[in-house]
């Protein structure tokens, strides 16, 4: 799901940063966990002074990991709004992590550092690992970030929350912007609301996925390689979604045939689903794929309890279909426990061919699942080995006996079954710095990240200033 658009409250001071510590329950014996590397040096890695600084890290050899200054966030024109704080990051084929803060140190800059690990800075990026980056007048508050086959990333978001328009930025390997792309890197689309979604087509042209100003509006739509909107896709460019309260591109992903598939999420106060849609490569919609998926979701979850699927989680794409990978639960995340003392719930997984229909082959009719705590938030996160990660934020009345919060971590096989081997019995329990209820950064949720070998996830640290790396075990 979006979780940036249930965002209402402005972020408090913060350091990027990351922690080696990974607090799962288990790993597999296997598993070399992203992160778990430190240096191995004893002296301070090299920093940016001006960007970057030592803070605590009790695993890295000194005690100190390397710290991104995002002090302005804390300042009066963040409080007042002008300086709206984002926060997207992604994991690169070689394991670094990549990390886009924006609205720092003004509205119209963003800083992006890349670790190695909880202890240093890969100092071929930017300088000694971090850099600025400086939209030429207009805000840039981040959402998505993907990264690209030539070793640099597209960003993308909006130049504000409520009232702004798409944008699309592109970095170089080396982390600085590539002047050849729209205006000095950036391109502002005349398109009105925020990007939430970014991926390369085969053709190389590039397809972004957002939010319309008007609530429950959404669409998705396609700009050059250099950063122009293709005016043939769609209607100038775009192509609308269903409309749906609150909802918004979740997704896009390519099918063999060079469809575009995205998944649509939408609802709100925890009664969340999703639908999808298919559009070929000039934008138009393909008849009747919608209507299959919605009658298909419906005969794979008989038993819930509206007409709309409780759906939290995310979608994965094969050579012959799709899976949607996530919980399915018969009570919306926001009501109150006493209203439904045993919501049914089950993490499921429903195979789909490209028109639509379940996959009879996978699973019985298409449908795998167990019983699982309901969650709030979900990720899925594809493995190289067909497998996939699914990653949930259990509801608040889940925490574990410290009284935090906990992610739990899944991984389940191409047929769909809980991958028994793999940490505790199938799941990784890990333990978030922070405390239930204490908000220490509200609008931030946790983001795990993987490329296919290891995984992690960034999230803030339990005061609230700094942004950590917590490994996770992928194997």
């Amino acid at each position: 799901m979006i979780v940036k658009r249930f965002a209402t409250a402005l972020l408090a001071g913060l350091l990027v940063s990351a922690c080696a510590d990974a607090s799962t329950s288990s790993h597999h014996a296997a598993a070399r966990p992203t992160g778990s590397a430190t240096s191995t040096s004893s002296a301070h890695p090299a920093t940016n002074s001006k960007l970057a600084g030592r803070v605590p890290d009790a695993h890295c050899p000194d005690g100190k990991g390397i710290g991104v200054d995002t002090a302005e966030w804390t300042s009066q024109a963040a409080g007042n709004g002008d300086d709206l704080p984002g926060l997207t990051a992604t994991m690169e084929a070689n394991g670094d992590t990549l990390v886009i803060a924006s609205g720092d140190p003004t509205a119209t800059t963003a800083i992006a550092a890349e670790f190695r690990t909880s202890c240093e800075l890969d100092p071929a990026f930017g300088d000694n690992g971090a850099t600025q980056l400086s939209a030429p007048g207009f805000p840039v508050n981040v959402s998505a970030v993907f990264p690209t086959a030539d070793g640099g990333a597209l960003i993308t978001g909006g130049t504000s929350v409520l009232d702004g328009r798409w944008f699309v930025g592109k970095l170089t390997a080396r982390g600085q912007l590539d002047r050849a792309f729209g205006e000095h890197g950036w391109a502002v689309l005349p398109w009105a609301g925020t990007a939430t979604t970014i991926a390369v087509a085969p053709s190389g042209n590039i397809v972004v996925g957002g939010l319309g100003n008007d609530n429950g509006s959404s669409s998705v739509g396609e700009i050059t390689a250099q950063g122009q909107p293709v005016t043939s896709f769609g209607t100038r460019g775009q192509t609308a979604m269903p409309p749906w309260h609150d909802g918004g591109v979740d997704g896009v992903w390519f099918e063999p045939d060079g469809n575009i598939l995205a998944l649509v999420g939408g609802g709100n106060m925890g009664c969340w689903g999703v639908t999808a849609v298919t559009l070929t490569p000039s934008g138009r919609g393909v008849p009747g794929f919608t209507a299959a998926f919605d009658r298909a979701l419906k005969s794979a979850d008989p038993d819930r309890a509206s007409d709309l699927p409780i759906f939290v989680g995310g979608l994965t794409i094969g050579s012959n279909g799709f899976h949607l990978v996530g919980t399915a639960q018969d009570d919306c995340v926001d009501n109150p426990p006493q209203r439904k003392p045993n919501p049914s719930q089950r993490v499921i997984d429903i195979a789909f061919g490209y028109d639509g229909n379940l996959d009879p082959s996978s699973g019985r009719n298409g449908v795998t699942g167990f019983s699982a705590p309901m969650a709030a938030l979900g990720w899925v996160l594809p493995q190289s080995d067909t497998s996939v990660l699914l990653v949930t934020s259990p509801d608040r009345g889940a925490s574990d006996q410290h009284g935090r919060d906990n992610l739990l971590v899944y991984r389940i096989s191409d047929t769909g079954r809980l991958e028994t081997s793999y940490a505790d019995h199938g799941i990784a329990d890990v333990t978030l710095p922070y405390t239930v209820g204490s908000d220490v950064v509200p609008g931030v949720w946790p983001l795990p990240v993987s490329n296919g070998q290891r995984a992690a996830v960034v999230t803030t640290n339990a005061k609230g200033n700094a942004v950590v790396l917590i490994p996770v075990a992928a194997r």
